[in-house]
């Protein structure tokens, strides 16, 4: 008994029984009755991404720092959004911004190296103050510098504590010279200062027997600078207590501090005031 087989089209389909083309289970007729655009292909349009569509990521600066003129290249992306002053460097119509590189010669590299790894893992370097003749792991001062610099405040506030910290560790205090280079890379009011100050009138009052004479680090301060000379006055009076003075322009007898305080005769000398009979 043989039964219909249905033929191949050669344009796709089967060849029904009635000699109609029939696609899958639907004969010709019947998709005719189709409206046409159910039928015929459609182009597909497909958009296309910009092969830099992550440029804003990628995309680097120059930091050139020191006379040596080291290079730093960093993400743009990471630096202006962790730094408002290089957002408004690079994104903004100055010249670093149309070369993407700036330069930074009267910092050292190293401050640029510290600030940088600062950026991307939001940690300070490890430090350890100078001691004996063991350097400080980096110069504190010269990164402070950098970031007063940059008006990062709350860096500043973190690199202090770290300084603090280790001197306390280590049982260690600044020199006079390294006092001097603070005032001179801080504004007044600075909290830098603040610090230096009441570090040289605690020594002034509890470091007396170290083998170092205090009054000379005080000498050196008030010759260095004027600044030094009256921060330290200011905030030495807030922990010595001195009694009223009594007023120079009283000559009364029965006070003491007005007899002879302002005469030019020797102690064993008589006083015209006071002529021994």
């Amino acid at each position: 008994m043989s039964g219909f087989k249905p033929q191949r089209s050669s344009a796709g389909g089967f060849l029904a029984a009635s000699g109609g083309k029939q696609i899958g289970n639907a004969p010709a007729t019947m998709l005719s009755a189709l409206p046409a655009a159910s039928i015929v292909e459609r182009t597909v349009e497909v958009k296309k991404s910009p092969a830099l569509i992550f440029l804003n990521k990628t995309e680097m600066v120059d930091l050139i720092a020191g006379p040596g003129e080291a290079l730093f290249r960093v993400h743009k992306s990471f630096i202006c959004n962790k730094i408002s002053y290089f957002d408004k460097m690079f994104n903004g119509g100055f010249k670093e911004a149309k070369e993407n590189s700036a330069r930074f010669p009267e910092d050292i590299p190293e401050s640029f190296d510290i600030l940088i790894e600062w950026v991307y893992s939001g940690h300070i370097r490890f430090y350890e103050v100078e001691v004996s003749a063991r350097p400080e792991s980096w110069n504190f001062l010269c990164f402070y510098a950098l970031a007063e610099k940059l008006g990062l405040t709350q860096l500043e506030d973190r690199a202090l504590d770290v300084y603090r910290q280790s001197c306390k560790a280590k049982n260690a205090t600044f020199s006079m010279d390294w006092a001097t280079r603070a005032y001179q890379i801080t504004p007044q009011g600075s909290a830098l200062r603040r610090y230096a100050i009441q570090v040289l009138v605690w020594r002034f009052h509890t470091q007396e027997d170290l083998g170092f004479n205090l009054n000379d680090h005080f000498i050196k301060a008030m010759q260095s600078d004027s600044d030094i000379f009256t921060d330290f006055m200011l905030a030495l009076l807030k922990h010595v207590k001195v009694a009223i003075p009594t007023d120079p322009r009283v000559t009364d007898p029965r006070i003491p501090a007005t007899k002879c305080e302002y005469h030019n005769h020797t102690k064993d000398e008589d006083c015209y005031k006071f002529r021994r009979t």
